[in-house]
């Protein structure tokens, strides 16, 4: 990798700081939203991994792909139903399982992106809500 390249990535903030950003805004801006932590590690501090909680946790509904995000409506009763799938802001792609999910929620009219930095989840949650209710 070239010097200038690693220089660019170095200066990037982790996901997990862009998705605090972005749910520090939600808070601050009485969003009703849940975060959905589908990046928890499966395995125990020995590397092993726990496929006795994982299989436990799929039959109670856990759903590999789900968004990072899923913002219900807001403090003054507006319905949103936006989901918000979290990326660094210089890369990061959605997966397939992620790309799926997206597209399942999409198909009963949730609004949904894949989106690089809480900037641009917060500009996502904003537009979104001012197409539909016109502010």
């Amino acid at each position: 990798m070239k010097r200038s390249s690693f220089n660019q990535l170095a200066k990037c903030a982790p996901e997990k700081d862009e998705q605090t950003a972005f749910a520090a805004w939600l808070r601050i801006n009485e969003y009703v939203f849940a975060y959905q932590p589908n990046d928890m590690p499966l395995s125990s501090p020995s590397g092993r991994t726990n496929f006795g909680w994982l299989a436990s946790a799929k039959k109670r509904g856990l759903i590999p792909g789900m968004p990072d995000y899923l913002v219900f409506g807001n403090a003054r009763g507006r319905c949103l139903n936006l989901a918000v799938e979290m990326k660094r802001v210089n890369g990061g792609i959605a997966s397939p399982a992620q790309k799926h999910v997206l597209e399942r929620l999409a198909s009963v009219g949730w609004k949904v992106a894949v989106c690089h930095g809480a900037q641009a989840a917060m500009e996502f949650v904003r537009l979104a809500e001012e197409e539909r209710y016109g502010e």
